[in-house]
């Protein structure tokens, strides 16, 4: 095959053409418009909105297609889920043909072809009758005897080429043309076969890639068809465009071209942006408050998922005990105490849309955690009747107090101060409470501080003997009824004693003196709560008697005195003989005389004269019962003396009288 390289010399009106195409193939002024619409806002993700496109053109086209129910709808459904801004691009085509001489009128002239131009030897079919040859006629019947008259597409009566298949895929057409780049051109062509048999398949292809799909010409004769493909110029600035035969059919595959175009599209286009307000209002999960902690406020953390949204307006509520300290209407509020919070986020956009998030509710609660414990301070002891004052002191601070008393205590203030006052009552173990709780209402384990509780001593029990013995040996006295551990005893001892500690000051004892008889103890017992009265006792120091025991005993004769066998040659002896107390009450000299007999002779008066000078014998038994005395005596009569007295009278008649008056002697004899 030749392939056609003669090209005529270009008229002065062809050049004034081809510089009018060059020179507008930057052609924009369209005669039509594109409006996207208004910019719109949705207010949550994955909303769906519709987009409000107007165009005079037929073609046109939303991009990206991403969420688009049609992009081919002028007012397709958008479900938005990011801000998106879509583009509406309308076109239509220039209506320039910048192919020269398209219609073929030239003739065979500005363009190239693998084909041979009316180069087919003599034959009985006619100037078309081989293959892969191609003539430019007004009248396909006249070039084949086979083939049917058919006239050109643009006017009927003008030039067309005709073509006579090639039995390989080789260019039938093709021209250089100068293009924008990134432009989008539209390229047309008219066809029809000449013969029925086995028509053509035909394709177009720019800078050697196809475009398109194949055109599959119908086998009628005579009958037009369109066939064409748009083509985006991207970085190019010349395009070679061919029209191919993809039918290599030898018998058939015959078939005429016209009016081949090639323009570039007027595009316009505007944008749209869809701005997704999706607020998805969020608050951090606050941590727990302290039960223990006095800061019972904490910040929550708020706001929508994206913080650049401008205009972001907050509103927080608080109930079920919850209570808003300040910023309300920021994403960051103080909130005190437990409770349920919510937080409802809105923005008013630029174009007047309100969005308002769900509300995001959050609880803020306690850990619920018992307070520690305080620890009392105060005096362990107290006196009854006097003050005692109790503080505290805690790991933490505490919501509440209450103070109480266990035992025989008045509280004289108030439970609920920091400080407690009590006053005792009696002498016992008393017991200072305190139930602390803390910003929970939760209470510790109770805490409770033992007090013993002193009065003043009672009077005090002297016990010991009140009667001794003086024997130099201590004495013990003592106060079983007063500890000395709360206690101090005064001890006051009686003259003519010394007293000894025992190291128990309710124990002392006493030694006497030899000679001491006796005297008060006394003892003052006093403790911090006052003193006692003095507690005395009289103590009589019981001292032996001395006497003499003389006594005799019979001759050869013993006794037993105080366990002490006297005689047989022990005469003599002390004895102490103890008294009901113990005590040596009498010491007894003993003197002891044996006796023997002894015989006495006496004479004794008697008035019978007829016993004068008799002797009578009479043995005399001591106290002992011993014989120890013979008493003789002889009888000795003395005879009457008779005796006369003169006596006067004063009575003249006894005068002369005589009597007679007998007296007796000390034997009571008349003597």
């Amino acid at each position: 095959m030749n392939r056609n390289t003669n090209l005529r010399p270009l008229s002065a009106s062809l050049i004034l053409i081809l510089f009018f195409i060059i020179s507008n193939k930057g052609w924009t002024q369209c005669n039509f418009s594109v409006d996207a619409g208004p910019d719109q806002t949705v207010c949550s993700s994955n909303s769906t909105t519709q987009l409000n496109g107007t165009t005079s053109s037929p073609n046109f086209s939303w991009s990206p297609a991403t969420g688009l129910s049609n992009p081919n709808d002028l007012n397709p459904q958008a479900t938005i889920t990011q801000i998106t801004t879509y583009t509406l691009l309308a076109s239509q085509p220039s209506g320039i043909n910048l192919i020269t001489n398209g219609d073929f009128s030239q003739g065979n002239v500005a363009f190239t072809s693998d084909y041979g131009f009316d180069n087919c030897p003599p034959n009985q079919w006619g100037s078309l009758g081989c293959e892969g040859s191609y003539v430019i006629t007004t009248n396909s019947g006249t070039t084949h005897s086979n083939f049917a008259s058919c006239f050109d597409h643009t006017s009927g009566n003008g030039n067309m080429m005709v073509v006579n298949g090639a039995s390989n895929a080789i260019n039938i057409w093709c021209q250089d043309i100068s293009v924008n780049p990134n432009a989008d051109y539209n390229f047309s062509a008219w066809a029809t076969s000449v013969h029925p048999g086995s028509p053509a398949q035909l394709q177009f292809s720019i800078n050697g890639g196809t475009i398109g799909n194949i055109f599959n010409v119908s086998s009628a004769t005579c009958n037009w068809q369109e066939f064409s493909a748009t083509w985006n110029s991207g970085g190019n600035t010349t395009a070679t465009i061919c029209v191919t035969n993809q039918n290599n059919a030898v018998s058939g595959n015959d078939f005429a071209i016209d009016d081949i175009f090639f323009e570039e599209f007027c595009t316009l286009t505007d944008e749209v942006t869809i701005d997704l307000v999706d607020i998805n209002g969020q608050v951090e999960p606050p941590p727990m408050l302290d039960c223990n902690n006095l800061q019972q406020c904490l910040t929550l953390n708020g706001g929508p998922s994206s913080a650049s949204i401008p205009g972001i307006e907050y509103q927080w509520t608080a109930s079920n005990g919850g209570v808003i300290q300040s910023g309300e209407n920021t994403a960051s509020p103080e909130v005190c105490g437990e409770g349920t919070y919510t937080l409802v986020v809105s923005v008013t956009t630029p174009d007047g849309t309100v969005c308002t998030d769900n509300p995001f509710i959050v609880e803020v609660l306690s850990n619920n955690e018992p307070p520690q414990p305080p620890s009392i301070i105060g005096p362990s002891t107290g006196c009854t009747n006097t003050i005692g004052n109790y503080f505290f002191t805690g790991p933490q601070a505490y919501q509440t107090t209450n103070w109480f008393v266990i035992g025989d205590g008045i509280l004289i203030t108030d439970p609920e101060d920091t400080q407690a006052e009590v006053v005792w009552n009696s002498g016992s173990t008393g017991q200072v409470c305190l139930d602390v709780s803390n910003f929970c209402d939760i209470f510790s384990t109770t805490t409770c501080f033992e007090v013993e509780i002193s009065q003043s001593p009672q009077a005090p029990v002297l016990t010991g003997p009140t009667t001794i013995c003086p024997d130099g040996n201590p004495v013990t006295y003592y106060v079983d009824n007063l500890s000395p551990v709360d206690n101090i005893f005064i001890w006051s001892p009686p003259a003519g004693a010394t007293l000894i500690q025992t190291g128990n000051d309710n124990i002392i004892e006493l030694i006497w003196d030899q000679n001491a008889t006796g005297g008060t103890l006394c003892v003052d017992v006093e403790n911090d709560c006052g003193l006692a009265p003095t507690e005395c006792v009289t103590i009589i120091v019981n001292g032996p008697l001395n006497t003499t025991l003389d006594t005799m005993i019979c001759g050869g004769t013993t006794f037993n005195y105080n366990g002490t066998i006297y005689g047989n040659g022990n005469f003599t002896g002390t004895e102490n003989i103890p008294g009901f107390d113990g005590c040596d009450s009498l010491i007894v000299d003993i003197m002891v005389s044996e006796l023997v007999v002894q015989n006495i002779f006496l004479d004794a008066v008697t008035c019978d004269a007829t016993q004068g000078g008799t002797t009578t014998t009479e043995t005399v038994e001591n106290t002992a019962g011993c014989d120890s005395l013979i008493l003789n005596t002889t009888l000795v009569y003395t005879s009457p003396i008779t005796q006369d007295l003169t006596a006067s009278t004063c009575d003249p008649t006894q005068d002369g009288m005589t009597s007679t008056e007998i007296l007796l002697s000390t034997a009571n004899c008349d003597s």
